[in-house]
C-alpha cells in the first residue's frame, strides 16, 4: 500500500506541475506580448491574476481548485493571444497545449481517485512518463488537426481582429518628439519592427524610411504642436499622396511592399517622396504636421504596397510650391540659443551662394568634424546642443540632425527634422529586408528654393561589425521563421488564402504536365501494376505494423520477466497472450469468471492444471507483488503455450 500512495503521490505531483507550467506560459505569453501598450491597469491586472493563480495553486487541495487555477492560465493565453504579434507566443502556445493536454489527462485519473474509496495502483507504475508521452501525442494531434481547419476555413475576421487591437502604440525605436539631454545610454534592440520587399532591386544606398517630421524646438525637445488634419480618401483601392510641395518629379521610381509588426501602429514609413500607397484592408489615411501620413486605424501587422520617387541630385523639380509666408516662419523660429551657434553657421556657409550649397557645407562639418557614440552625456547639461557642437563633440543621430536643422534655420534656411529609419539587413532566406528597433534614425530636410524639401544627414557612419558570426546566422533563421509567422499566421486572410490554393492548383498541373514528359514510353499497364504493388506495401504495412509491435512488446516483456525485472503490467500482458491464444481454439474465458475459476472449468485435467499455475502464478505477481513468482509465470507459459500450439488434449 505504501507503495500505490507513493505512486498515486507522483500523479499529483505530475498534474500539479502541469498546471504550474500552463500558468507560466499564459504569463510568460502576455510579456512577450508588451502587454498590448495598454495603461497600467492591464499589467497589474496580469501580474496580479498570475500572482493569485500561484497562490491557488499552493494551497490546492481538490480538483475544483486545480480547475479555478487552469482557467486563469487560459485567460491569460486567450488575452495575449488577442495581443501579440511575436513568434515568442507560438512557442508558448506549444507549452501550454502539451502541458494542457497532461493537466487534463492526469485531472481525470486523479478525479477518479478521489470518487473512488478503494482503486488498483496496479498500473500506476512509471504513468507520469506514460503520460507525458500521451500529452505529446495529443499536443501533435491537436495541432495537425488545427493547423488543417486554420488554413482550409474562410478567413473573414479581420476587421474585427483590428478592433480589438490597442491604439496607443508606436514601433520600438520610433518616437513623435526627440529630447536632448538626457543622460545614460542608449539601447539598441534587435526587434524587427518592418520587413520589406522590393518589386526590382533598391539600389545601391541605403534607403531612408520616413515616419514623420518634427518642426517645432525649446531648446531640449523637437516637437509638433496638435493640429488639423487632412483625410485622403482611397480612389479604386489606391491613395494617391503626391505633393507638389516636394520634389516627386525627379528620380527614380521604387515599388515596395511593406509589413509592419507592432500592434496599434498608425504611422506609416516610406523611402524617398511617397507617390501612391495601397493598404492590404483598402481605408485611408491621414496627412499629418510635417507630411507624415498615417492610418485612421491602428492596426496590428499592417500592410501595405507604395510606389516612391527617388531623389536625384542632377535633375530638378518643376512645379514646385513655394512655401507660405506662415510655414516659411514656421520652420525659421528658434528659442534663444548660444551665440556660438549662429557664428559657426554664418563661417561654415560664407562664401556659398546657393542655398544647397550652404546646406551641404554645414552638413559636411558635422559628418567629418564630430564623431558617432551611443553613450550619453554622463551629466545633465543647460544647452545640449551647445554642448555637443563646442564640448563634447560627439553624439548619436539626435544631435547631429538637431544641430544642423538650429545652423540652418540661424542662416534663414527652413529646416525640420524627419524620423524614422535607415537601411535595413537583407535575409536571403525570406527574401525580405529586416529593419530593426536599432536602425531608428534622425536626419534633416531642408527647404531647397525650385526643388522643395530635401534630405541631408549630418551623422557619420556607424562603425560596421566585422565579419558573419553564428549569431548573426541564427538570427537570419529566426527573422525567416518571424516572417513566415506574421506573413502566413498573423496576416493569413481570404486574399493569401486564395494565394495559397492557386499556388496548389499550378503545382497540381505541373505535376501532371511533368509525368507524361519524364516517363513517356512507359506502357499503361506497367504504370497500373506499380500503382498495386504500391497500394499493396502500404496496405502490408498498415496492417501488418500493429501486429509486428504487438510481437516485439510481448518479446521484450518476456526478455525482462526472464531477467528478474518484471511489473505488474508485463503479468498483464502476457497472461492476456495466453488467454487470446485459448480462444483461437474456441476456449473463451466468460467476463464473469475469477482467473481461478476459469482455470478450474477446463474440461482436460492437465490443460487445467497448467492454466492454475499460470493464474497462481500471475496473481502472485500482478496483486503479490512478489519477485520470486516471475520465474514461476515464465515457467508456466513456456509449458502451456507449446501444448496450445500443438491442440494436444484440449477437448
Amino acid at each position: 500500500m505504501a507503495v500505490g500512495a507513493a505512486r498515486l503521490h507522483g500523479l499529483h505531483r505530475f498534474h500539479a506541475a502541469c498546471v504550474l507550467g500552463m500558468v507560466l506560459s499564459g504569463y510568460l505569453a502576455e510579456v512577450v506580448s508588451g502587454f498590448g501598450g495598454s495603461s497600467w491597469v492591464h499589467p497589474f491586472s496580469v501580474h496580479l491574476l498570475s500572482a493569485l493563480a500561484l497562490l491557488r495553486l499552493a494551497t490546492a487541495r481538490r480538483c475544483r481548485d486545480f480547475f479555478l487555477v487552469k482557467v486563469v492560465a487560459a485567460v491569460l493565453m486567450l488575452d495575449a493571444a488577442i495581443r501579440s504579434t511575436s513568434l515568442w507566443y507560438f512557442f508558448f502556445l506549444l507549452c501550454f497545449l502539451l502541458l494542457t493536454a497532461g493537466a487534463m489527462v492526469s485531472g481525470e485519473i486523479r478525479r477518479a481517485a478521489e470518487r473512488s474509496a478503494a482503486i488498483s495502483r496496479a498500473g500506476l507504475a512509471g504513468l507520469p512518463s506514460r503520460l507525458a508521452a500521451l500529452s505529446v501525442l495529443a499536443c501533435a494531434g491537436i495541432l495537425l488537426l488545427a493547423g488543417a481547419m486554420f488554413f482550409l476555413l474562410p478567413r473573414t475576421a479581420r476587421v474585427a481582429a483590428r478592433h480589438l487591437v490597442s491604439r496607443n502604440l508606436i514601433p520600438p525605436g520610433f518616437a513623435n518628439e526627440i529630447i536632448l539631454g538626457r543622460t545614460g545610454r542608449l539601447q539598441p534592440s534587435d526587434r524587427t519592427v518592418m520587413h520589406v520587399r522590393f518589386d526590382g532591386p533598391p539600389g545601391p544606398v541605403p534607403l531612408k524610411w520616413r515616419g514623420g517630421s518634427l518642426g517645432e524646438f525649446d531648446g531640449k525637445r523637437w516637437y509638433n504642436s496638435p493640429a488639423p488634419v487632412q483625410n485622403i480618401e482611397p480612389q479604386g483601392g489606391v491613395v494617391w499622396l503626391m505633393d507638389n510641395r516636394r520634389s516627386w518629379q525627379g528620380g527614380r521610381r521604387l515599388t515596395y511592399e511593406v509589413a509592419l509588426h507592432s500592434p496599434g501602429t498608425s504611422e506609416l514609413f516610406f523611402a524617398g517622396n511617397p507617390l501612391l500607397l495601397r493598404l492590404a484592408d483598402g481605408q485611408g489615411v491621414v496627412r499629418t504636421t510635417g507630411d507624415g501620413f498615417r492610418t485612421r486605424l491602428p492596426g496590428g501587422n499592417l500592410r501595405y504596397a507604395a510606389v516612391s520617387a527617388m531623389e536625384s541630385e542632377t535633375e530638378s523639380s518643376a512645379g514646385v510650391t513655394e512655401l507660405s509666408r506662415d510655414e516659411r516662419n514656421y520652420y525659421l523660429l528658434l528659442p534663444p540659443f548660444d551665440i556660438r551657434v549662429i557664428t559657426l553657421a554664418r563661417r561654415l556657409t560664407e562664401g556659398h551662394e546657393s542655398v544647397e550649397a550652404k546646406v551641404r557645407a554645414i552638413e559636411e562639418h558635422l559628418r567629418s568634424q564630430y564623431a558617432y557614440t551611443t553613450e550619453l552625456p554622463s551629466t545633465t547639461v543647460r544647452d545640449p546642443l551647445a554642448h555637443f557642437l563646442f564640448e563634447r563633440k560627439k553624439g548619436h543621430c539626435e544631435y547631429f540632425a538637431g544641430a544642423m536643422a538650429v545652423m540652418l534655420r540661424s542662416v534663414w534656411i527652413p529646416s525640420r527634422i524627419a524620423t524614422g529609419y535607415l537601411g535595413g539587413v537583407y535575409n536571403p532566406i525570406s527574401g525580405w529586408y529586416a529593419v530593426r528597433a536599432r536602425d531608428a534614425h534622425s536626419w534633416v530636410e531642408a527647404w531647397i528654393p525650385g526643388r522643395g524639401w530635401m534630405a541631408f544627414d549630418p551623422t557619420p557612419p556607424a562603425p560596421a561589425p566585422t565579419g558573419e558570426s553564428y549569431a548573426a546566422r541564427l538570427w537570419l533563421w529566426a527573422d525567416a521563421a518571424e516572417t513566415f509567422w506574421l506573413e502566413w499566421i498573423l496576416n493569413y486572410d481570404l486574399d493569401r488564402q486564395l494565394t495559397l490554393v492557386n499556388r496548389l492548383e499550378r503545382s497540381g498541373r505541373g505535376l501532371r504536365t511533368w509525368w507524361p514528359e519524364r516517363w513517356p514510353s512507359v506502357p499503361i499497364w506497367d504504370l497500373l501494376l506499380a500503382a498495386a504493388a504500391a497500394a499493396a506495401a502500404v496496405a502490408l504495412a498498415l496492417l501488418g505494423t500493429p501486429r509486428f509491435l504487438h510481437w516485439w512488446r510481448v518479446r521484450r516483456r518476456v526478455q525482462v520477466l526472464r531477467s528478474g525485472q518484471a511489473s505488474t503490467s508485463d503479468a498483464t500482458l502476457l497472461y492476456q497472450r495466453v488467454l487470446r491464444r485459448l480462444a483461437r481454439l474456441g476456449i473463451e474465458k466468460p467476463p464473469f469468471q475469477t482467473p481461478l475459476e476459469f482455470a478450474r472449468s477446463l474440461r482436460s485435467p492437465e490443460l487445467a492444471a497448467q492454466v492454475e499455475a499460470l493464474t497462481r502464478a500471475y496473481n502472485r505477481l500482478r496483486f503479490g507483488r512478489e519477485p520470486e513468482a516471475a520465474a514461476d509465470l515464465l515457467a508456466a507459459i513456456e509449458a502451456i503455450e507449446p501444448r496450445i500450439a500443438k491442440g494436444d488434449g484440449l477437448s
